[in-house]
């Protein structure tokens, strides 16, 4: 969603394969994507949110934008808490009677006596602690408390949903002893050692919430949210929609997501002995003329060659000098199964050694209002 005219004109843009009676559903896609645990790192560029527009005003049936983030950050805070939550050194401040514990805190210890009287029994002291309680912790807690509130608001969604259901027991259960953050505390002030990047992006999710949550607002008649310009990025949702789909339907071979080679950086690279073609490229192509072409278009047939014959590709295949390396597409089509088969590739009639295979996405009617 965008702005038509800045500040008075909304526009909205549905998914390409959407039609007047069905829709693209993808939250579902995004729900098998984050099944596959590697796409946890390749999230950062699958929404942008520009948050220096203007917000829009629309109403809490139609605002996607949060629950999408929603989702998201409840896979990846239950995988994180699936290891452990960080620990650290934090410093307290409380009050003891008849003992002492750190240092005193002399002036709030002092102030509590009268004039002419001897020291108090109770002391004020600051002293630390090492356990989960620290401020990124408490950031997450307090996201998760908003993503509750969300998804309380949004029934339907939540209860035909028995994964994320189970996901939120799990993470509210974990995160009991965590306080959340205090009204007022800034939300961008975390620093992370590079020993905990399994922080970086829930993390970063948790504030985005908490930011869109500070934008929406209700009126008495009309439930209405307010949100900024963003966009889901379909093709790059579209590609780890394919990568958990290649994992379940290849268990024994091996897929290299996005491994990069200089300059070059192929979506897959997969090599499974049981496959007829063994070896293979493989690139997620989230176009309509796939479902009907016959071959592929020049640029992409480009782009593929191009990677068989990069020698730094070949040579981490294995791959003898003057043979090809059989390359495959993967794109979109309603009319295919919902999982890969292999067995039915389809060979193009202008390109040597390529191949294609089409994959159907998830999909809902479309309820008319």
């Amino acid at each position: 969603m965008s702005w038509l005219v800045p500040g008075k004109v909304p526009f909205r843009i549905r998914p390409k394969l959407d039609n007047s009676e069905v829709e693209i559903d993808y939250f579902q896609m995004l729900k098998v994507a984050l099944e596959e645990p590697q796409v946890e790192g390749h999230l950062s560029n699958l929404i942008k949110i520009d948050f220096s527009q203007e917000s829009m005003e629309i109403s809490a049936k139609e605002e996607g934008l949060t629950l999408f983030l929603v989702v998201q950050f409840v896979s990846l805070l239950e995988n994180l808490l699936r290891r452990g939550l960080l620990r650290s050194f934090r410093q307290e401040v409380d009050k003891y009677n008849n003992k002492i514990k750190g240092k005193i805190l002399i002036s709030p210890s002092v102030s509590k006596c009268k004039d002419g009287l001897p020291l108090a029994k109770e002391f004020v002291c600051a002293h630390q602690n090492f356990d989960e309680n620290v401020f990124v912790n408490q950031l997450l807690k307090t996201a998760f408390l908003a993503s509750q509130r969300l998804l309380d608001g949004n029934r339907d969604f939540y209860q035909q949903d028995p994964s994320l259901r189970r996901k939120t027991t799990l993470i509210s259960k974990k995160l009991q002893t965590i306080r959340p953050l205090e009204r007022g505390k800034a939300l961008n002030r975390v620093k992370l050692s590079p020993f905990f990047k399994k922080y970086r992006e829930p993390v970063r999710l948790a504030q985005l919430i908490l930011r869109l949550e500070g934008l929406s607002k209700s009126k008495d008649a009309v439930p209405t949210v307010r949100v900024p310009p963003y966009w889901i990025n379909m093709t790059k949702l579209f590609e780890l929609y394919v990568f958990s789909k290649l994992k379940k339907s290849i268990r024994e071979g091996k897929i290299d997501y996005h491994l990069r080679f200089r300059f070059k950086e192929p979506d897959f690279l997969i090599r499974d002995s049981e496959l007829s073609l063994g070896t293979f490229i493989a690139d997620a192509k989230y176009k309509l003329r796939y479902a009907t072409r016959e071959s592929a278009l020049w640029e992409d047939g480009k782009q593929l060659a191009g990677y068989s014959r990069y020698l730094p590709i070949r040579k981490y295949l294995n791959f003898e000098p003057h043979s090809n390396i059989p390359c495959v597409i993967l794109y979109s089509d309603q009319g295919k199964e919902e999982d890969f088969n292999f067995d039915d590739l389809e060979v193009d009639y202008l390109f040597e050694d390529l191949y294609k295979i089409g994959i159907k996405l998830p999909q809902k009617l479309i309820v008319q209002k």
